[in-house]
């Protein structure tokens, strides 16, 4: 889910390298609200028929995870100079450590990478554990249960 288009979204995923991990996403213009707004969540809950306990929100900012929190949902923040876990809330489950624009396929500009249904084959990143200390890496399956 991204609060931009789906066209500026697809451009995105693909110059960073990572489209081949996608089978499908959502653009908040669908519902015509922006994220952290519960219908953005609740938008893509009824497109794959999941529950919001299904879902995991993987973000490069930190209100999208919040609002997904909020929502019910799992979430993992990707942690990025300027952008770190927000002191108040409810926090993601998962964090990574911080990442530099010259580590990550992920540029300054993506904003979400991910919600799918836990258990989706695409690759979601994982933590060492649910407080959210851990280390991203690829792994088939959703957010840990």
């Amino acid at each position: 889910m991204t609060n931009n288009l789906a066209e500026v979204q697809a451009r995105q995923r693909e110059s960073g390298g990572i489209g081949k991990f996608f089978e499908r996403s959502f653009s908040a213009d669908s519902v015509k609200v922006y994220k952290p707004s519960p219908q953005t969540y609740a938008h893509v809950e009824n497109e794959l028929g999941a529950r919001p306990s299904q879902l995991c929100m993987i973000a490069c900012q930190a209100w999208d995870t919040l609002g997904a929190v909020a929502a019910g949902c799992e979430a993992a923040l990707i942690k990025r100079s300027g952008n770190d876990i927000l002191g108040v809330g409810p926090q993601p489950q998962i964090t990574s450590p911080m990442w530099s624009s010259s580590s990550s396929p992920v540029t300054q500009d993506d904003d979400d990478l991910l919600a799918a249904p836990t258990g989706a084959t695409a690759s979601l990143p994982v933590g060492q554990s649910r407080s959210g200390s851990g280390t991203l890496r690829p792994l088939p399956g959703g957010c840990p249960a």
